[in-house]
């Protein structure tokens, strides 16, 4: 990864688990943050000249923090399923991923992060940082493939750190990132399949950037007022402290001080989804933790998550994850007897 972003620091535990391996397709790095004793999961990556696509499905048991810097002009497409953590990018405001999303960002060259991830949090997500000079030719694209705001970034016209785009998490990129995250591959193979899905990620995040400018759609998300912007971090808050019971959309709007229908337009304008969408998928998330921890069962992870009948927790994991909670429950577990049996 040295060749796109100078590592200045990672958690000094997590370091001594790392594993790097080279191939004739490139290089992998890998964490295992349960050998580490950081909580669970895997973060690998694969480095393919130009590009280094990332996967991360952990849930660690303390805030983690690593700085780096860009060495190159850098785009970095983000397709998140769950999420905490943010990207302190030089001296300005940091980045905060907290909700299931995709996001465009552009890192100028000598650019410094500081990323934290948070503790006990469900983290899912697959990362692609290419070489913003490399796009066209590594992917065989024409510069009408390419929305204006990318190649104001490949013109030089763009030179601040930025986010470019800010996009809901459809159900395709959904299964995209669950489809890495179970991935069986090892090795180059491994690599091999990082490198086209993470493809598959820019050109699906791509034609969408492309077809919302052509529709005139403004990404509102961004520029908000800072009265707008802590309006809608104060209910997100509140939704995810009282996820199991929620309150309605004029209970929120009351406790808040605005009216209904300033909230619920900030909110998806903000967040991508609406206010129950968003409550679904916190809840959601906390059943994927609940069901990778393995200590209790479905009846009891729908009833924990707010859910008075299982059908309907059943419908709504399948909605966001693309499976049921008692598939992804054994896949998890096969996949956790696996990685003892081989460690």
């Amino acid at each position: 990864m040295d060749d796109l972003i100078i590592s200045r620091s990672y958690d000094a535990t997590a370091l001594k688990m790392a594993t790097t391996r080279e191939y004739a397709n490139g290089r992998e790095i890998a964490y295992d943050y349960a050998r580490a004793g950081m909580g669970r999961g895997h973060h690998w990556g694969f480095m393919d000249g130009d590009t280094f696509t990332t996967v991360v499905d952990i849930c660690s048991n303390r805030p983690i923090h690593a700085e780096s810097e860009a060495c190159d002009d850098l785009v970095l497409v983000r397709a998140s399923v769950g999420s905490s953590c943010s990207y302190g990018i030089g001296d300005g405001a940091a980045w905060r991923f907290v909700r299931p999303a995709v996001t465009v960002s552009f890192l100028p060259k000598g650019t410094r992060m500081k990323v934290i991830i948070e503790a006990d949090v469900p983290q899912t997500a697959v990362t692609v940082v290419v070489r913003a000079s490399a796009i066209l030719g590594r992917y065989g694209l024409r510069r009408e493939d390419l929305p204006q705001g990318l190649l104001d970034v490949l013109d030089g016209a763009r030179t601040d750190a930025a986010t470019l785009l800010s996009l809901p998490l459809g159900q395709d990129l959904a299964a995209l990132v669950h489809d890495l995250v179970r991935s069986r591959l090892t090795g180059s193979l491994r690599g091999l399949q990082a490198a086209a899905r993470g493809a598959e990620l820019l050109a699906l995040v791509t034609n969408a950037w492309k077809g919302r400018e052509q529709a005139g759609a403004e990404n509102s998300s961004i520029g908000m007022r800072s009265r707008d912007a802590e309006l809608v971090a104060a209910a997100s808050r509140i939704l995810n402290q009282r996820m199991v019971d929620p309150p309605t959309l004029q209970e929120l709007a009351q406790e808040l001080g605005t009216n209904r229908n300033k909230l619920n337009q900030l909110f998806q304008r903000s967040m991508g989804v609406t206010l129950k969408v968003y409550c679904v998928q916190k809840r959601i998330e906390r059943a994927r933790a609940l069901l990778q921890e393995g200590r209790l069962n479905i009846a009891q992870i729908s009833e924990t998550v707010g859910y008075q009948h299982q059908s309907s927790f059943t419908a709504a994991f399948r909605d966001v994850v693309g499976m049921c909670p008692r598939d992804y429950g054994n896949t998890r577990q096969a996949c956790a007897a696996l990685e003892q049996a081989v460690h």
